[in-house]
């Protein structure tokens, strides 16, 4: 069996989302440690947040990937619905 290739936008999501969670495990390990500093907090939630606006953004350049050519437009406004 041959497995398609990763798009550049499955490669993007994976290599955020992975950081994404690296840097929420150092807040939920630093809080219980007691070892959580301000400005660490603060660079970690940015680097979460900056994770959450790449992924959205590059989420919806796969959906044509994933359905079928008639229902991308119900695809295309599920993610949008999901976030108003």
């Amino acid at each position: 069996m041959c497995w398609p290739t990763a798009s550049t936008a499955d490669r993007l999501i994976n290599l955020v989302q992975t950081l994404v969670l690296a840097a929420q495990v150092a807040i939920v390990v630093r809080t219980a440690t007691q070892t959580l500093r301000l400005l660490m907090l603060l660079t970690l939630i940015a680097v979460s947040a900056g994770g959450g606006v790449l992924t959205d953004t590059s989420f919806p350049s796969m959906v044509p990937d994933l359905v079928d050519r008639a229902a991308i437009p119900a695809a295309t406004a599920l993610p949008a619905m999901a976030t108003t």
